[in-house]
C-alpha cells in the first residue's frame, strides 16, 4: 500500500500536466485563431472578480459552521486558511490536499475537541458538493431542451438522483433517532474506523441544535458555486470566442467539476477536459464540434489562470500573517 502511494505521488503531476498536453495539442490550430480574437477585457475582469467571490464565500461558508460549534476563530484566519489549502490543493490529490492542511492547522492545540474542529472541515467539503449537485440539478432543468438525446437523459438522471440522495442524507444527520440508532452504533464499534467514525459523527450532529447554520451554509455554497460558473462563463465570452448560454454552463460546469475530482493535483487536466467536452454536448446545431471544443478549452484555461493567481496570492497572504490557532470555546445554547 505504502508503495502504490509513493507511486502515485510521483505520477500525479506528471498525468495531469499530460492531460493538459494532450488537450492543447487536440486544440492546437485553435491558438491563432484566439490571438486573432478581440479579448473583451473588462469581462475577463470581472470573471476574475466573481471567482475571487466565489472562492471567498467558500471561507465565510467555513468560519460559519467553525464558530457554531463555540470555537474562537476569525474570519481572517478561515481566508488564509482557506487561500493557503487552495494553493497546497495543487501540490497533494485534488482538493483533498487542501482540505487536509486545513484540518492539521485546526486541530492543533486542540486536545478535547480534536475530531470536532476536524468534523468542521469534513462537513464543509460535504456541503460544497451537494451544492454543487444541486446547482447541476438546477442547470438540467433550465436546459431540458438538450434532453433529446440519452447521453443528456443520462446526465440529468445522475444530478437528480444524487442530489436527492445526499439531501435526504443530511437530513437523516438532523435526526437524533437516526444518529442513535443501533446500526450507527454498530460501525463506531468497527477496529481501526470505529473510533474515528464515531467521534466525526458526534462533530457532525452538533448541529442537530442548530439546522439553520447547515440551510445557510448550503445556501451560501450554491451562491458561491453559481458566482464561480458565472466567472467562466463570463471567460468565454471575454477571450471572444463562441459561448454556451449561462443556463448551459449551470449544467455543464458542475458536471465538469465533478470530472476534475479524479485525485490529480487540483483537478488540473480532467476539469479541463470535462468543460472542454461540455461545450461540445451543449452545442448541438448551433457551432461545430470543433469550434466548441476549442472554445470550451481556451476558456477552461483561463479560468484555471485565475484560480493559479488567486492560489498564489493566498500562499503569500498565508506566510505574511501570523501563526493561526483555533482555541476551544463554550458551545453556544
Amino acid at each position: 500500500m505504502n508503495g502504490l502511494k509513493i507511486i502515485w505521488t510521483w505520477l500525479k503531476w506528471p498525468l495531469a500536466l499530460g492531460i493538459l498536453a494532450l488537450l492543447m495539442w487536440q486544440n492546437r490550430q485553435g491558438f491563432q485563431q484566439l490571438s486573432q480574437q478581440e479579448k473583451h477585457w473588462p469581462l475577463l475582469g470581472l470573471a476574475s472578480l466573481l471567482v475571487a467571490s466565489g472562492i471567498g464565500l467558500t471561507f465565510v461558508r467555513w468560519y460559519w459552521l467553525v464558530r457554531a460549534l463555540g470555537f474562537d476563530f476569525r474570519l481572517l484566519d478561515a481566508c488564509r486558511l482557506g487561500l493557503m489549502g487552495s494553493a497546497v490543493s495543487y501540490l497533494g490529490a485534488g482538493t483533498l490536499g487542501g482540505d487536509s492542511f486545513k484540518a492539521i492547522v485546526v486541530a492543533r492545540g486542540q486536545s478535547s475537541r480534536r475530531i470536532v474542529v476536524v468534523a468542521t472541515v469534513l462537513l464543509d467539503r460535504i456541503l460544497g458538493l451537494l451544492a454543487l449537485l444541486w446547482v447541476g440539478s438546477c442547470g438540467s432543468w433550465l436546459t431540458s431542451h438538450l434532453f433529446l438525446s440519452e447521453f443528456h437523459t443520462t446526465v440529468r438522471t445522475f444530478f437528480w438522483l444524487t442530489t436527492a440522495i445526499g439531501t435526504l442524507g443530511l437530513v437523516l444527520l438532523l435526526i437524533p433517532a437516526v444518529t442513535h440508532s443501533r446500526w450507527i452504533g454498530w460501525v463506531a464499534h468497527l477496529p481501526l474506523i470505529g473510533t474515528v467514525f464515531h467521534q466525526l459523527l458526534d462533530g457532525i450532529t452538533l448541529y442537530q441544535r442548530r439546522p439553520a447554520v447547515l440551510v445557510g451554509a448550503t445556501g451560501l455554497a450554491i451562491f458561491g458555486h453559481c458566482l464561480m460558473i458565472t466567472g467562466l462563463y463570463c471567460c468565454a465570452l471575454g477571450l471572444g470566442g463562441w459561448a454556451p448560454s449561462l443556463p448551459a454552463h449551470l449544467y455543464l460546469t458542475p458536471a465538469a467539476e465533478i470530472v476534475g475530482l479524479i485525485p490529480v493535483p487540483s483537478g488540473i487536466g480532467p476539469q479541463e477536459y470535462g468543460i472542454q467536452e461540455g461545450y461540445v454536448a451543449v452545442a448541438g446545431a448551433e457551432v461545430s464540434a470543433k469550434a466548441a471544443r476549442q472554445a470550451g478549452f481556451f476558456a477552461g484555461i483561463a479560468y484555471r489562470l485565475i484560480l493559479m493567481i488567486i492560489a498564489a496570492i493566498g500562499a503569500v497572504f498565508y506566510f505574511a500573517g501570523p501563526r493561526t490557532e483555533v482555541r476551544s470555546g463554550e458551545l453556544p445554547s
